[in-house]
């Protein structure tokens, strides 16, 4: 991860005005590759990429305009609709629009064999994988989120050991691996807690909170389990 998360700060700058002066001159729309080819023939991925296309020109014809950024997770995958990627290539020529794409290594060689005319419209910048330091303020900038998320209430001290884990246990890159852990967890205390209620339990006054002795009993009976 991480590169997912650097869009999620712009978003933040965007909409705290410190982007533009004005947040609702800039809007960032995010989609999926993925998304735009589930269930869809070739054409019909390329007519859903061109309608975003187009909302996307039609904001910029406003009074006053708005500036359209879109994020595009997995960029790579839209190298299987060729015109989907001219489309796309299309509305960057003609400044209708602002893109950001994540990929990995072999993405972008994948992008590098199907879809070359694209390339020349795109600045490539390698994100490292955060030390653990860092990931640590990442996931923090999240917190929230999860909790509002999940109805739950996720202690501080969570985020630590939840870094702590995904280094120590090699459960992947920062900052994605902590993230699934405490999503993992706050999923696994709900639905402890509504299987409680249903034993006509009385409704707790506040939200169940996850604490470090609940994410390692997740992750332990995680590991039991693959094991």
């Amino acid at each position: 991860m991480g590169k997912a998360a650097i869009v999620h700060e712009v978003a933040r700058r965007i909409s705290e005005s410190e982007v533009v002066a004005d947040p609702n001159a800039m809007r960032l729309l995010g989609v999926s590759a993925a998304a735009l080819g589930e269930g869809a023939s070739p054409g019909e991925a390329t007519s859903r990429l061109a309608g975003v296309v187009r909302d996307a020109a039609d904001a910029r014809r406003r009074t006053p305009p708005i500036r359209v950024v879109l994020f595009v997770r997995f960029l790579a995958d839209l190298a299987e609709y060729p015109d989907a990627v001219e489309e796309l290539r299309s509305a960057l020529s003609q400044g209708a629009l602002r893109l950001v794409g994540n990929t990995d290594a072999q993405g972008l060689k994948r992008l590098q064999q199907q879809a070359k005319r694209l390339l020349p419209h795109l600045h490539l910048m390698h994100v490292a994988e955060p030390t653990p330091k860092r990931a640590v303020k990442m996931v923090f900038a999240n917190l929230q989120r999860h909790n509002t998320q999940h109805g739950v209430e996720i202690a501080d001290t969570v985020v630590n050991k939840a870094v702590e884990l995904a280094v120590t246990r090699k459960l992947g890159r920062l900052p994605h691996a902590a993230i699934n852990i405490i999503d993992h967890a706050a999923s696994a205390l709900r639905l402890k807690v509504a299987g409680t209620m249903k034993t006509s339990a009385p409704t707790p006054s506040t939200p169940p909170r996850v604490d470090e002795a609940f994410v390692s009993s997740v992750v332990a009976e995680a590991d039991e389990t693959s094991g």
